[in-house]
């Protein structure tokens, strides 16, 4: 470097990188500045709550860039929406692990969890096809059966009524006017 820009260096105002809120506000108040220069919204139009850089290098369009962060309240907030919705799953967990003890037949309690479930064996997948005669042993499918056949019946029963009726009776027999021809023996 040569004497001369280390004289311009020194004798130069640092420039300010990073900002405040309370900066900021000052800057949409027009203090910062002055009136009529730069000035930025108000609140709540203001959405940052401090600058962690400013440069008049770079950005999309080369007249500089600027880095802005929200408040770690944010992030504070949401910490605390979590820790709060712990218990609430706990209970969701607990009352899950009774109902599949109870299903199980055991007493309502926690479910013991061995190892990482990455590690539990995986049984073998159900085979895509399976005999006729397992379909037929379940009691669902019998009594789905028996409804259909059932149903079908009365459709038939339904059927007939929906025609004309005919019956044709008769009646035979013997009559005789001559009492004297009637052996008594």
């Amino acid at each position: 470097m040569t004497k001369s820009t280390q004289a311009d260096q020194q004798t130069a105002p640092e420039r300010k990188h990073s900002f405040s809120y309370e900066e900021l506000l000052e800057c949409s108040n027009a203090r910062m500045f002055g009136e009529g220069n730069a000035q930025l919204p108000l609140p709540p139009m203001l959405m940052c709550d401090r600058i962690t850089h400013i440069s008049s290098d770079g950005g999309s369009h080369g007249k500089g860039h600027i880095i802005a962060e929200l408040d770690v309240n944010w992030a504070q907030i949401e910490l605390e929406i979590a820790a709060a919705a712990i218990p609430l799953y706990q209970r969701s967990i607990a009352k899950t692990e009774n109902s599949l003890s109870i299903l199980l037949g055991h007493l309502p309690g926690g479910i013991e969890i061995r190892g990482n479930n990455l590690e539990q064996t995986i049984p073998p997948s159900i085979p895509v096809v399976m005999p006729a005669d397992i379909l037929d042993r379940r009691p669902d499918v019998t009594r789905a059966k028996f409804l259909l056949k059932a149903q079908t019946e009365n459709i038939g029963i339904a059927e007939a009524l929906r025609w004309p009726s005919i019956s044709l009776t008769a009646t035979l027999g013997i009559a005789n006017t001559d009492i004297g021809s009637i052996n008594v023996d």
